[in-house]
């Protein structure tokens, strides 16, 4: 059996919840875009290059940020305990 966990972790536990939300939402809405399956033809059509630019900088943008909320909580984890958590 496995100990409790405190709640600054819970709340770790909570944050990677809603970030893997976020990514499993956008990678349903992504799977019905027609750039995602276009068929047998190899042709990608440029009118798709904006969607995928703005759906690649999205990503980037959600994985640097996972990566930066980890690199904090490592070094100043949260204090549930205090009114604002710090």
């Amino acid at each position: 059996m496995s100990e409790p966990q405190n709640d600054g972790q819970i709340a770790v536990v909570f944050i990677e919840v809603l970030f893997a939300i976020v990514v499993g939402i956008s990678a349903t809405k992504m799977t019905v875009q027609p750039w995602f399956n276009p068929g047998p033809s190899a042709t990608f059509p440029a009118r798709f290059a904006l969607d995928i630019g703005v759906l690649l900088l999205g990503h980037t943008t959600l994985i640097a940020s996972w990566l930066g909320y980890h690199t904090i909580i490592r070094k100043e984890p949260h204090k549930i305990e205090t009114f604002r958590g710090w």
